[in-house]
């Protein structure tokens, strides 16, 4: 594994060539590759090789995504983050499509009145009851031209009540037509009713596979954010380790360098105590051999200075 050194020194070598911050923040190993995409590029621009160039742009900025999250734009000197065309997506809160058409139908079933039937008010009632009537002053008066071509003219009670019976039985059938028509206006009245609710209903589900999609593509959204979230921490903290590695190498590196001039200049002062200590013994060694020779010639001591000094400098 390169370390902190092994890039500086790649940094040093490589001057010749533009390193944006942003590269020289990636591990030593990835941005000895991007240098030697580098490398290939400047050949590649030398000689007018676009292609070749492009390969090698694109192969460089793969090594800043897979480590850093980040690409160095057409030329290496941009920071575009994976992260950036998520988190300028703005997502307002939801407006339904159809809510102004759910709003209108639901107000109108609130607004609906219960249902009751008047067969005076009814258009329908009404026709049946005038075709009737004529039908029945129809029936009446052939009952009463019948009975005056059978007797003459004249026109008996017996008449009068066969005339009044044809036209009450038409009278009758209008009376029986109030329940069919009751019937028919609260089919209408329910078919209403359930058109209203169909309707809202369809609006609803519209409005709520609306809302799924608006739902979805927020959790896709917030699923892309955490995954380049995560991606982009991961390659930071990859450098942030790489770069902890190499400081604590730099300072290990530093402290053992510092141990050994430490040692150097202990083993330094040592030795010089140790001369000093041999020099102390010799010198305790001559004024030794010195006494034991004032001794041979005066046969006593102590002896004067004088003395000392001269048979010193004998032995010296």
């Amino acid at each position: 594994m390169s370390t902190y050194f092994d890039k500086k020194k790649l940094i040093d070598e490589n001057k010749d060539l533009y390193i944006s911050s942003y590269d020289k923040s990636l591990t030593p190993d990835a941005l000895s590759k991007i240098v030697e995409q580098k490398r290939i590029y400047k050949k590649a621009e030398e000689s007018g090789d676009i292609k070749t160039m492009k390969e090698a742009n694109d192969k460089a900025n793969s090594i800043r995504m897979n480590n850093g999250d980040y690409d160095g734009g057409r030329d290496g000197s941009e920071y575009n983050t994976s992260s950036k065309k998520y988190e300028i997506r703005n997502f307002s809160s939801y407006e339904s499509p159809y809510q102004k058409q759910i709003d209108n139908i639901t107000k109108e079933l609130q607004n609906k009145k219960g249902f009751s039937y008047n067969y005076e008010d009814d258009p329908a009632f009404k026709a049946y009851y005038a075709l009737y009537q004529k039908l029945g002053d129809d029936a009446y008066e052939r009952a009463l031209y019948e009975n005056a071509v059978r007797t003459g003219g004249m026109v008996s009670t017996s008449a009068i009540s066969a005339a009044t019976g044809a036209k009450n039985h038409y009278n009758s059938m209008i009376s029986a037509k109030i329940p069919e028509l009751f019937r028919d206006a609260y089919s209408r009245y329910k078919d209403e009713y359930e058109r209203l609710f169909d309707t809202l209903e369809q609006l609803s589900e519209l409005d709520e596979k609306n809302y799924s999609r608006y739902r979805d593509e927020i959790e896709d959204f917030e699923s892309d954010r955490e995954y380049y979230y995560k991606k982009q921490k991961d390659g930071l903290d990859r450098i942030f380790d790489a770069y902890k590695t190499d400081s604590n190498l730099e300072y290990n590196m530093q402290r053992d360098m510092s141990e050994l001039d430490y040692k150097k200049e202990r083993d330094r002062i040592d030795d010089i105590r140790q001369d000093k200590k041999i020099d102390v013994q010799k010198e305790k060694n001559e004024l030794d051999a010195i006494i034991n020779l004032a001794k041979a010639i005066y046969g006593k001591t102590p002896v004067s200075s004088s003395v000392i000094s001269n048979l010193y400098s004998l032995i010296k």
